[in-house]
Parts: C-alpha cells; sequence; structure tokens
C-alpha cells in the first residue's frame, strides 16, 4: 500500500500550474480518483480506529488505528532500528515456525543496506503472507483487507504514513472546495462535514503519536495475539523509543502545537543527549545521540532533509534555509557554510540516495544508489523555488444560478421600464391639463377690468356714483362686465395653478380700497 502523497502533490502541482481551464479539468479528473483512495483507506484501513487512550507506558484502545502491514510500506530505512524493533516479535515466532524462503538469498542483495538474515526473512515471510492473502480474496475486496490485518501478524502505525495521510486529507477538502468554486463539482454540506470528520480522525492519529516527555513522534506497533480461531488481534500498543531521524516525518503535516515544532527544532541542531541530531558538519544524522549512538557510520538520507525542509517550511519553523543549503551543500560535495557556491560542485557530482554522516562521501555500488532520479529531484525542488500561491474561496456559481440572476435583472429592468412609461404619461396629462386652463383664462383676459372698475361698478352704484342700483339687471348692464368678473374670480381661485395669483389679486385690492378712503 503507497503512502498516500497523491492529493498534495496533486494540489502542489495545480498550484504552480497557470490554473487555466485545462489544468482544472485535469484536476477534477485526479479528485475522483483521490475520493475513491481516500474512502478506502478510511473506511477499509483505519475503519476500527477508536481514539486512543493514554494509559502510562502504552496506549490503550478497543481497536488501534493501523495503518501499515509491512515496514516497505513506508519509508523507513531498511537500517533503522525501529524495523529491527517492530520486527523482534515476528523473528522469534518465525524461528519457533522454522520458516524460511523458498530460496536462497542472493548475495547481490547482501549488499549496503542488507538489515541481516533474521530480518529480512521476515521481511520476506509478511510479503508472502499478504501476497496470499490478497490472492485469496480477489473476489471478495470486502474481506480482503480485513483477512490481512488478521492473518498477517504484523500491524504499526507509522508516523510517516500518518502524517502524510493527515495532510493529504486536508489537502483533499481544499481540492474539493477549489472545484466547487470553478463550477466542475457540488457537494452537500453533509459531505462536507464527512470530508471534515475524515481530517479530525487523521489529525487525532498523528496526535497520539506524540510523546510529550521526549518531544518528538513515535512509531507504534500492535502487539498481536493469534485467538483460537487462528487469527491475529490486539487493542494494545508499543512505543518505538528509538532516537531517529524518521521521527521528523511527523511535521510533514502543518501542526497546530507550536510547543512541539519548538520542541523538535531544537533537536535539529543539539549535539548531546538521546535526541541530538546535529552531530555533524551537515544534518541529518539518521540516528540521533550523537556520541551516544551505537551505530558505527550513521547515514544521511536526502529525502528525509527534504520532508524535514518541506514541514519546516509548512510550519514556520524557520530553520528550512539551514536544512535547504546543507543538503545541497552535501550532494555538491562543498563545506557545509552560506558561502558555498553551488556552481563549483564536484566534478563527480552523483545523485546518492543515502551519504556517510562521518565522512560525507556517497553510498552505493557502481550505478546503484548512485544515479537516482529521487534525489535529482530533490536537488531540483530545493534550487527552484515554488511561486507563492494563495486561493480565496468564494461563493460558487452554477448554471442555474446565472439563469436566475438574469432572470431577476430582466424583471428589474422591466419594472423600472414601466414605472418610467406609467409617470411619463402621468406628467403629460398632466401637462394637457394645465394647459387648457390656462386656455380658458387667457380667453378672458381681454374682457377683464381693473380691479378698481370693479369696485365703482359694484352692486349698489350707480354710473355717477352717487345713486345706488336697487336690482341685480341694473347691476349687470351698469357695471358692464361686474357679473363676468365676478364668476371669473371664482373659478381663478378654484384653481390650484393660480393660488399665487390669488394672493397678488388680494394685495391689489387692498390697494385699491385704500385709494377709495
Amino acid at each position: 500500500m503507497a503512502i498516500p502523497y497523491h492529493a498534495s502533490t496533486i494540489l502542489e502541482l495545480f498550484y504552480l500550474s497557470n490554473q487555466t481551464s485545462s489544468d482544472v479539468d485535469s484536476l477534477t479528473f485526479f479528485y475522483g480518483k483521490l475520493l475513491a483512495w481516500q474512502k478506502f483507506l478510511h473506511d477499509r484501513v483505519i475503519n476500527k480506529c477508536i481514539e486512543i487512550i493514554s494509559t502510562g507506558e502504552e496506549n490503550q484502545a478497543y481497536q488501534p488505528c493501523i495503518v501499515v502491514n509491512h515496514p516497505w510500506e513506508t519509508e523507513i530505512d531498511i537500517r533503522s532500528p525501529i524495523l529491527n524493533n517492530s520486527l523482534n516479535r515476528l523473528n522469534d515466532e518465525l524461528l519457533s515456525w522454522r520458516w524460511s524462503p523458498p530460496f536462497e538469498i542472493p548475495d547481490a542483495v547482501k549488499t549496503l543496506d542488507y538489515p541481516g538474515d533474521e530480518a529480512y526473512t521476515s521481511l520476506l515471510y509478511l510479503l508472502d503472507c499478504l501476497s496470499n492473502k490478497t490472492a485469496v480474496d480477489v473476489q471478495d475486496q470486502h474481506k480482503s483487507y480485513d483477512n490481512i490485518q488478521a492473518e498477517c501478524p504484523f500491524s504499526m502505525i507509522d508516523v510517516g504514513f500518518t502524517a502524510a495521510l493527515a495532510k493529504s486529507d486536508e489537502d483533499l477538502r481544499q481540492i474539493q472546495q477549489i472545484l466547487s468554486d470553478k463550477n466542475r463539482i457540488s457537494y452537500s454540506q453533509r459531505e462536507a462535514d464527512i470530508a471534515d470528520s475524515k481530517i479530525h480522525t487523521s489529525k487525532q492519529m498523528l496526535n497520539a503519536l506524540w510523546n510529550e516527555q521526549s518531544g518528538t513522534f513515535f512509531n507504534r506497533v500492535v502487539n498481536l495475539q493469534l485467538d483460537y480461531n487462528g487469527r491475529y488481534s490486539s487493542n494494545k500498543t508499543t512505543e518505538l523509543e528509538d532516537a531517529v531521524a524518521y521521527n521528523f516525518m511527523g511535521m510533514w503535516a502543518p501542526l497546530a502545537n507550536t510547543t512541539r515544532i519548538s520542541h523538535m527544532t531544537t533537536q535539529i541542531i543539539q549535539r548531546s543527549g538521546k535526541f541530538s541530531y546535529g552531530c555533524g558538519e551537515y544534518p541529518l544524522w539518521s540516528v540521533g545521540g550523537c556520541t551516544e549512538t551505537n551505530i558505527s557510520s550513521p547515514r544521511i538520507f536526502p529525502l528525509v532533509n527534504y520532508r524535514l525542509f518541506t514541514g519546516l517550511k509548512r510550519n514556520g519553523a524557520g530553520m528550512q534555509q539551514y536544512i535547504q543549503t546543507s543538503t545541497l551543500n552535501l550532494i555538491c560535495g562543498s563545506a557545509n557554510s552560506d558561502e558555498s557556491n553551488l556552481t563549483n560542485c564536484n566534478e563527480n557530482l552523483l545523485f546518492a540516495t543515502t551519504f556517510d554522516a562521518s565522512t560525507h562521501r556517497s553510498l552505493g555500488k557502481s550505478a546503484c544508489g548512485l544515479t537516482s532520479t529521487l534525489t535529482a529531484s530533490i536537488v531540483l525542488d530545493l534550487l527552484s523555488a515554488d511561486k507563492p500561491f494563495h486561493f480565496d474561496s468564494s461563493p460558487p456559481i452554477s448554471n442555474s444560478s446565472i439563469i436566475i440572476l438574469i432572470a431577476v435583472e430582466m424583471i428589474i429592468a422591466m419594472a423600472i421600464g414601466l414605472s418610467c412609461l406609467i409617470l411619463s404619461l402621468n406628467l403629460v396629462r398632466r401637462a394637457n391639463t394645465h394647459e387648457d386652463g390656462d386656455k380658458f383664462f387667457n380667453v378672458s383676459e381681454h374682457h377683464e377690468i381693473s380691479e378698481q372698475e370693479l369696485l365703482i361698478h359694484s352692486p349698489g352704484l350707480s354710473d355717477d356714483y352717487n345713486e345706488p342700483v336697487d336690482t341685480f339687471e341694473g347691476v349687470y348692464y351698469q357695471s358692464g362686465f361686474g357679473l363676468f368678473t365676478w364668476s371669473h374670480d371664482i373659478l381663478s381661485r378654484l384653481n390650484p395653478m393660480n393660488i399665487l395669483r390669488e394672493e397678488h389679486v388680494s394685495n391689489k385690492s387692498e390697494d385699491a380700497c385704500q385709494q377709495m378712503k
């Protein structure tokens, strides 16, 4: 089973791209496969994982969070103390069973990284067991992985695998959000909650591997016991308290606890104590303890340095520059200093997978281990800084929502247009009404007499201003237009457009009265 780096790698590739439509199509294509892989890991591999409860030296749980069934499913160095200590129980069982591989181990295999006959025999037995159980259950995939865990006598909770799973779950959730914002997929709130719960589960698994007293992460091996049905099971695990550089794999995932980051970064440059790794000119020694190590020639692995460099950068620890420069100087064959010129590398530069921590020489035999494409890729990535990228989530816009938005905008526009039309018609109607009223009053203007004449020819006065007139008709004929003027005045006052005129006429009347007096 491969370490789940896939989602993190795909997301990084998308970040480095131009985020074109073709790039989004590729991200959509891989998303379905990544989702299926994540489902397998959570539903089949760690489906029985229960929250671990600390009980002293051992962690006890109903079912441990088993993630690997063979050491080769991890990035553990084959000569690492972790490997030997995790296989101790199986080594003893194979001796009692007198099991041996069906072939003789070739001498070509017994090279630089050979762990010894006992450990290698256990590795071969587990490989044979996994292969047989998978072949038997190939028709029933649901039972396949459960039988592997129950019938092969090795299970381990690995720091590197768990950290990769935790980071992968976060990155897959980010991919989900990106594709939703790009209108390529849609997901319900329930699906979002499931993704968040998986992130929580993997983070809790990683937190359970932390040892507060030592200030580092430790692998845990499951103490499997054979039951009366011939199946292995256990609810107990044991910490592998080995001071190895592999423990730094826990920093691959972003850690929320700054104290843990501080503890681990201190160990990188520390030169004394069990968990000290700044033992020589170049970091990072595969085995800690400096003077306390039992291994005569510790190794330096560019891959472990690269994982640590990436983890330090993600956690903002501030020592990634030191790891980057030191690793490049080691591969280049230059002195480890800030002034090292990488253009003056050794003429016989080799991209080795392993270096001797004491002599700084590359380790390997002929082309094996000396022309590693993995190391070459690490060098290229360390030399070429990634461009910064920050994705801001935005509300997704679907085709249906766009249609609805356009329809609403058209309705609002039509409503505004109709309102303007009605208002215009109303204004025209009122303007016509006012124009007719003005015409009516304009007809009477040339017949209108002054206010003074109206007072002189008002009812009760004769033409000579002395004799009163007793009849209404007399008033009409003697005053000429007196009745018409009176009716004009009444209509004018009833017209709202002549309110101001009323005030003006009233003032003129008062002036006329004053003159008569």
